[in-house]
């Protein structure tokens, strides 16, 4: 669901652009022939997969609400999914949670990843 080979440069620009405590989020998702794929700037520190002890998948909005609202409405996820993000605080999201429900977008064949600048597509 991510694609390993980008890590390295999502790492060094993370060390350019990103806040220093905070681990670099890589985009997850269906990485062969996605449907399409949702690119947002500036990733939120309220990410769960952000922090330096989170052992799972580091990926875009863990712990958040908003996002999930957007991606309910365009029918990519589950009620029962979006329910669960809505109620979940930041801290009580799971590595089991937040895989599966990257793995629901990968269904519907959807990539989401993040940039913190638009300079680091000259990077």
């Amino acid at each position: 669901m991510q694609l390993l080979k980008l890590k390295k440069d999502f790492d060094k620009l993370q060390l350019i652009y990103g806040e220093p405590t905070l681990n670099s989020i890589y985009g997850a998702g269906c990485i062969k022939n996605p449907d399409a794929m949702f690119i947002f700037m500036n990733p939120t520190s309220k990410n769960v997969s952000s922090l330096p002890d989170w052992q799972g998948l580091r990926a875009p909005w863990l712990g958040t609400k908003n996002i999930w609202q957007f991606f309910y409405k365009l029918n990519l996820l589950p009620k029962s999914y979006f329910e669960k993000t809505q109620q979940l605080k930041t801290a009580d999201w799971t590595v089991r949670f937040a895989t599966e429900i990257y793995r629901e977008l990968a269904k519907k064949k959807m990539y989401v990843t993040n940039l913190a600048k638009c300079t680091q597509l000259d990077a």
